[in-house]
């Protein structure tokens, strides 16, 4: 595994910092000139400079090699950024991983290995958009981190949650390589486990079947702020609209905030915000 990124930095700091005190020793005990002093901090510095931007670079080339199923890089831009992504070069290689025990146990297929249509939509919707300052983010469902590394690059504080060690993995590399700080989280949303409430909980093809619309909506609602919003992305599949229609009977407001038809892919792609409004009652855990 690679080394973090602020153990290196510490461990240089350290180092640097004690090669640093040998000039003013030598200062002290054999009375060297003062400009000597400066040109051996200065050599150090530049010496010191050059090792960490060293172990900096091969520590990315270490995570990028550390990621499982043999990855490739994306590229592309959006709203005038320039991003870049790992994913698996084969998604049917990570469905293959998955042994026959593994899948009967809670029947978890690895949608995370693909960048779907929603989450280009709703990754273009994300960087143009104008948020407050100081908003905390938490995105279910993670996969690959791009919409994480997107509220990242708005500043926003993001927690990212996926259910999947290797999406974890994945998301954590790409959040990094784009330039932000990770946060990521490896829970299932029918138990997080995280003591913490957010003003946006973010999430993108996540409705794949009927049996995650009741946990997906008590997540949410266990973890938003009284005031807080959730915005969800679906290429309108089977159980989205069954997941809209018992979000409104539990009694979340819901608003569309983009609807696009994506026609060389033959699907439309719904961005859904859900708030609670004044219904208080549902600051209650839904079951």
């Amino acid at each position: 595994m690679a080394l973090s990124d602020s153990f290196l930095s510490h461990s240089i700091i350290t180092i640097y910092i004690f090669f640093f005190n040998i000039p003013l020793c030598a200062k002290l005990y054999l009375h060297i000139t003062e400009w000597s002093i400066w040109l051996s901090e200065a050599f150090l510095f530049f010496i010191f400079s050059c090792i960490y931007v060293f172990l900096v670079f091969m520590n990315k080339i270490a995570d990028f090699n550390d990621l499982p199923f043999s990855p490739k890089k994306l590229a592309f831009s959006s709203e005038g950024y320039s991003l870049q992504f790992f994913c698996p070069e084969n998604p049917d290689i990570v469905l293959d991983s998955i042994s026959d025990s593994d899948y009967n146990k809670d029947q978890f297929l690895p949608y995370w290995a693909q960048h779907w249509p929603s989450a280009q939509q709703f990754l273009s919707y994300i960087l143009q958009y104008p948020f407050k300052t100081d908003i905390e983010v938490c995105e279910l469902g993670c996969g690959l981190g791009v919409l994480s590394t997107a509220f990242m690059i708005r500043e926003c504080k993001t927690f990212s949650i996926d259910i999947s060690h290797h999406a974890c993995r994945y998301s954590h590399q790409n959040i990094m390589l784009n330039g932000c700080i990770p946060k990521v989280l490896c829970s299932d949303w029918r138990n997080i486990g995280l003591n913490k409430r957010f003003d946006l909980i973010a999430a993108s093809d996540i409705i794949y079947e009927s049996r995650w619309i009741e946990p997906v909506l008590s997540c949410i609602n266990s973890m938003l702020l009284p005031d807080g919003k959730a915005w969800i992305a679906d290429p309108c599949r089977r159980y989205w609209d069954p997941f809209k229609m018992r979000a409104k009977e539990l009694g979340f407001i819901l608003r569309t905030l983009k609807y696009e038809k994506v026609t060389e892919k033959k699907m439309e792609i719904e961005i859904l915000e859900l708030s609670r409004g004044k219904n208080r009652l549902l600051n209650q855990v839904l079951y």
